[in-house]
């Protein structure tokens, strides 16, 4: 085959690239068609969370005034606060240093991964499976049960949820049964509307009326016509919220409504430590920042599976 020329490269679009920058395309495309690094922050969370007791090199519940913010091994000696006794001893067993009763904020913060973890687990499921099957019944059956889980829906969003969490605490006492229940109740709600407005399409399309006319049931209809229709959908809201419930468990946890102490989980340590930050910022900072990572990195995952499950916009990037 004979060689093209150079101009004829140009007007194909043919450009040749050094062998760096090759590279370098290959891993900027390989990024943008995969959702390489949210991915492997996700790993690394759902790996700390579930290995936790293993990795944790201290028990996260104990520690000693002795050993109070002790900064991270890691950190240099020109950032850290001159009204700060510094133990070197005990400096160098702690990686990400210690609060200010002397607990390992790394081993806390292994063990505050595995509460996220089930918390937004639980939450997402169950609101999954509550709002996906609200919104089918509401789009499919209309009239008064399209009225009233529409109305139910409308009267939630409009309440406040912190206030309803903060009301509900002082009403039954600070417990994880009771943040669990919040966090189902505010899981459920994002499906319903997008759920519904999409059964409103399916169920009008011929396969539907051809299951009606073959006489089957309505079970069989919504299972085996209406949910294959709106599962794609539902996986994608559930992919977007588990980054807001993360979050809202942290806020709850903050504001003193979340887990009890002592156990640990991010919300409290950055309340904990918010009144040492202008002293000692590790035990406030690094689990805020975890707490940013990972939601970011599931907003990023939703999006990109929003893209690849949806063809109106699915994007194919070569």
């Amino acid at each position: 085959m004979q060689m093209m020329t150079e101009i004829e490269r140009d007007l194909l679009g043919i450009r040749e690239y050094p062998p760096v920058i090759r590279q370098l395309r290959s891993a900027w495309l390989f990024t943008r068609r995969w959702p390489a690094i949210p991915m492997v922050v996700l790993a690394t969370l759902i790996f700390c969370g579930v290995f936790a007791p293993v990795l944790a090199t201290h028990d996260p519940y104990s520690g000693g005034l002795r050993s109070r913010h002790q900064p991270p091994p890691w950190l240099p000696d020109g950032m850290i606060h001159e009204s700060l006794r510094v133990n070197e001893e005990v400096r160098a067993e702690h990686l990400l240093g210690t609060d200010h009763t002397g607990r390992d904020v790394f081993s806390r913060m292994l063990f505050g991964a595995r509460i996220s973890l089930v918390v937004a687990g639980i939450a997402i499921v169950s609101g999954f499976i509550t709002g996906t099957t609200l919104g089918i019944l509401s789009g499919y059956s209309g009239g008064w049960v399209d009225e009233v889980i529409t109305r139910l829906v409308d009267i939630w969003q409009a309440l406040p949820f912190l206030m309803v969490a903060l009301v509900c605490v002082l009403l039954f006492g600070q417990s994880t049964t009771l943040l669990l229940f919040l966090m189902v109740a505010l899981a459920w709600n994002p499906f319903v509307r997008v759920i519904r407005s999409q059964t409103l399409v399916v169920k009008t399309q011929p396969y539907v009326d051809l299951a009606r006319v073959a006489g089957c049931s309505q079970f069989r209809i919504l299972t085996r016509h209406i949910l294959p229709g709106v599962i794609n959908t539902a996986v994608v809201i559930a992919t977007l919220s588990v980054g807001s419930l993360i979050l809202a468990e942290a806020a709850l946890s903050f504001l003193g409504a979340g887990v009890p102490p002592p156990t640990p989980t991010w919300g409290s340590m950055v309340s904990e430590g918010r009144a040492y930050i202008t002293s000692a910022w590790w035990p406030t900072v690094l689990p805020g920042l975890a707490i940013f990572l990972v939601v970011m990195s599931l907003n990023f995952t939703g999006d990109w599976l929003r893209d690849r499950l949806d063809p109106r916009l699915r994007q194919l990037l070569d």
